[in-house]
């Protein structure tokens, strides 16, 4: 069939704390052809007016260069995410939307999460479809764009201060079809566990009090390193740095993150579990490091689930996977 005939979606999300982002990634995703672009939005605002209505143009470029929510990122470092989504037109003609574009939407800003060190923060999307040979009635009814947001918004000042900047188009391109094949595999332990992680890890924005970020990162390490209560905590932290690290020294390093007695993260989690006071400064300088270990372990547990290193025995094929 024709590039022509088939049914055209488009999805826009305004991202904001990017300072960079390749310029186009594409694929397929189940029965749907998709192309993924960037843009980043300039003072003029240009790119913006070529693509979206008036309205939600100028609501964009308020808040990239000075608008009501400037202060939670870095200003200025906004880009666009553009999906383009085509459809075989098999009852989707009165739709603004298909559940293949919004996966490869949510895939995509999980695959710019994992794959850098700063937090990416979004407020909304606009979907709409853009066939041109609709009839009158169809256009009428789906002619504007419709907004969707997330179910966790993220307004706070990232805690992790340095804006995302991607500029491995291969590895971005890999995590966003891993997670995109996610949809199609039987769902087993490890799978379950990633996404839970996934879950947990979207929410950590959400919360003004810095302890409450810091907990459920923890929550996070938890659930992928130990099996139980009575699991080691010390050694799941060995596990995680033995999965993540490049060389020995980094691992030593990491571990010892984590397993210290004066401020290291299994301490400071029991303590503010139990309602201990904390040293706020230092919970503000080492959770940046705790976020980008998190970060990195769900990335490699996402690349073992894609590999079919682990699966239906999670914690003993990932034991398996660290000590070999």
């Amino acid at each position: 069939m024709s590039e022509k005939r088939k049914i055209h979606f488009r999805q826009i999300t305004p991202l904001y704390n990017v300072s960079y982002l390749p310029e186009q990634i594409s694929g397929k995703h189940k029965k749907a052809e998709y192309q993924i672009s960037f843009h980043k939005i300039t003072q003029d605002g240009n790119e913006l007016d070529e693509l979206l209505d008036e309205d939600i143009a100028s609501k964009i470029h308020e808040a990239a260069f000075g608008g009501g929510n400037h202060f939670y990122y870095n200003i200025g470092h906004v880009y666009i995410a553009i999906v383009d989504v085509f459809h075989n037109p098999l009852g989707l003609e009165m739709n603004s939307n298909t559940p293949e574009s919004v996966d490869i939407a949510r895939a995509i800003r999980q695959a710019i999460q994992l794959n850098s060190k700063g937090e990416l923060l979004w407020h909304s999307s606009y979907s709409k479809r853009l066939t041109p040979d609709m009839t009158s009635f169809e256009n009428k009814l789906i002619r504007s764009w419709s907004l969707s947001e997330p179910i966790v918004k993220k307004y706070y000042l990232p805690r992790v201060k340095e804006p995302i900047r991607i500029r491995n188009k291969a590895k971005l391109t890999k995590t966003c079809r891993q997670l995109l094949r996610t949809k199609n595999i039987s769902e087993h332990q490890s799978l379950k566990i990633f996404r839970l992680a996934l879950n947990y890890y979207n929410t950590t924005g959400q919360f003004q009090d810095i302890t409450h970020s810091f907990l459920i990162q923890m929550v996070i390490f938890e659930a992928i390193y130990k099996e139980s209560e009575e699991s080691s905590t010390s050694k799941a932290a060995k596990n995680l740095a033995l999965l993540i690290s490049d060389n020995r020294e980094e691992r030593k390093f990491i571990q010892k993150e984590f397993t210290k007695k004066d401020g290291g993260f299994i301490s400071l989690r029991n303590k503010i579990a139990h309602g201990k006071i904390v040293d706020r400064d230092h919970l503000e300088s080492v959770y940046p490091n705790l976020h980008d270990y998190i970060r990195r372990s769900m990335l490699a547990i996402l690349n073992l689930i894609s590999k079919k290193e682990i699966g239906e025995n999670h914690y003993s094929e990932l034991k398996s996977v660290v000590e070999n």
